[in-house]
């Protein structure tokens, strides 16, 4: 027994309702699951001129197919820094190591780049189109760049070693507007090329001469880092009392250090060498000697320092130093008018230390 006819009317109505339901079931399947792009990025630090948080995971879904659920990595930091010709941009492990870092010459690039390589070490099937397009509003058309192989995905382990070629993306087609792509000339870098951002403070001891005596002089300093090298002042203040031949003396000395380093700076190593001019002054008195005289000379002292500084916990950084200065003026100094010498700067001054260091 054959069935009846159906007619045109209910054909169109079970192909409506068998939509509806489709779309249900798609729709009830995307809010089920975890937004990726919002768990892979637990920090955002942006600059003024960058993309909000907002539009810089609506750059990384723009990439990710929305049915696929794939296996999420560790989460990442992402901050930007101003720099010399340009913004870079670091993706950072919750443990602060450096996961990858590039450089481009605006923030709008560099988030795109960073972008892709969020999306790529989501899912390895990550491709422009794959996603909802990024708000328009936020963002502006790149010029056209040849297409190169992408960036491998993030390992969720430790930091890869990032790749020598171009982070880019293939071309869009013509009958769509073209998907944020990751620019053509932002490459990805590994330490320990990657300039330290932010000023240097330190604070320490360390073993020199006041007079002709061996003390441990506090000094403190404050620098600037301009890629690997740095540039910095010093300051240092130290008074002792001591009895040479029996003479009761008080040595006071203050010196101003300017200094120029050259420190490459990994996330929790730094190594260099610094020179520095160091400019003051010493005073020496005897109060317990009738009409002993108080001498006040001039200092200048070239120094040359080595120095070695490791990262203890969050920006605290602990430091050792060794070097050697060379007294340029070694002032002689007398008592009661007398041609009997009693103090003598040593021609060369070895000096060891330690630096407690906020970076």
């Amino acid at each position: 027994m054959g069935h009846p006819p159906v007619s045109s009317l209910e054909r169109r109505r079970r192909n409506a309702a068998a939509v509806v339901l489709g779309a249900a079931l798609l729709a009830a399947r995307v809010q089920g699951q975890e937004d990726p792009a919002a768990r892979t990025v637990a920090a955002y630090e942006a600059l003024p001129s960058c993309p909000d948080r907002d539009t810089f995971l609506a750059m990384v879904r723009s990439y990710l197919d929305p049915m696929e659920r794939p296996a999420l990595p560790p989460p990442f930091s992402v901050r930007y820094s101003q720099v010399t010709g340009g913004v870079l941009g670091a993706l950072r492990t919750p443990e602060g190591h450096l996961a990858r870092e590039l450089q481009t010459s605006s923030c709008h690039e560099t988030a795109l780049a960073l972008a892709y390589i969020v999306a790529l070490s989501i899912s390895p099937n990550a491709a422009p189109g794959k996603g909802p397009a990024a708000p328009s509003a936020s963002l502006t058309p790149l010029p056209s760049a040849a297409p190169s192989a992408p960036a491998p995905p993030l390992a969720s382990s430790a930091p890869p070693a990032p790749p020598s070629a171009s982070v880019a993306s293939p071309p869009a087609s013509s009958s769509a507007p073209p998907p944020a792509s990751p620019p053509a000339s932002a490459t990805t870098s590994a330490p320990p090329a990657s300039p330290a951002n932010g000023p240097w403070f330190h604070a320490g001891l360390r073993n020199t001469s006041v007079g002709s005596e061996r003390t441990f002089a506090p000094w403190l300093d404050a620098q600037r880092p301009f890629g690997v090298a740095r540039l910095g002042l010093g300051l240092s203040l130290t008074s002792r009392r001591t009895r040479p031949r029996d003479v009761p003396l008080r040595f006071g000395q203050l010196l101003l250090e300017p200094e120029a380093c050259f420190s490459p700076t990994w996330d929790n190593l730094s190594l260099g060498l610094c020179g520095a001019l160091r400019v003051g002054l010493l005073r020496v008195a005897s109060s317990d000697i009738p009409g002993a005289t108080q001498t006040t000379a001039a200092l200048l002292s070239p120094a040359l320092q080595g120095h070695a500084d490791l990262r203890l916990v969050g920006p605290l950084w602990l430091g050792l130093r060794a070097g050697l200065a060379l007294s340029a003026l070694r002032p002689g100094f007398f008592l009661n008018g007398s041609n009997q010498e009693l103090q003598r700067m040593p021609l060369w001054i070895p000096e060891v230390g330690i630096a407690l260091g906020f970076h």
